[in-house]
């Protein structure tokens, strides 16, 4: 039996570039478009929505090696008092989720 490949933070590669941008890698909320990440200290405008991100999750989390998914950088508390970073946060997640159930 082959070992999972664990991943700590998940890309989706055309978003690489976006997130390089920030000079902050290690990042995933920050690609998004910033009227999903309100409050984030370094938004990128004209960024994918979360459905787009969650989309590109999905396919990733099809395969088989793909076993887990890092949220990072989410605005919280009084940065985001609707809530609205964490149902970006949801939407992510789900395409994770997705991804699996589709293997």
């Amino acid at each position: 039996m082959k070992t999972p490949i664990l991943l700590i933070v998940l890309f989706a590669l055309p978003l690489l570039a976006l997130s390089a941008q920030t000079q902050e890698p290690g990042k995933i909320m920050d690609v998004l478009d910033p009227s999903e990440v309100r409050g984030h200290s370094l938004p990128v405008p004209q960024g994918p929505t979360s459905q787009e991100l969650a989309a590109a999750i999905q396919k990733m989390f099809a395969y088989p090696k793909v076993a887990a998914i890092g949220i990072v950088s989410l605005p919280f508390g009084e940065r985001d008092k609707q809530g609205i970073s964490l149902k970006a946060a949801y939407c992510l997640i789900e395409g994770a989720i997705k991804g699996v159930k589709g293997r």
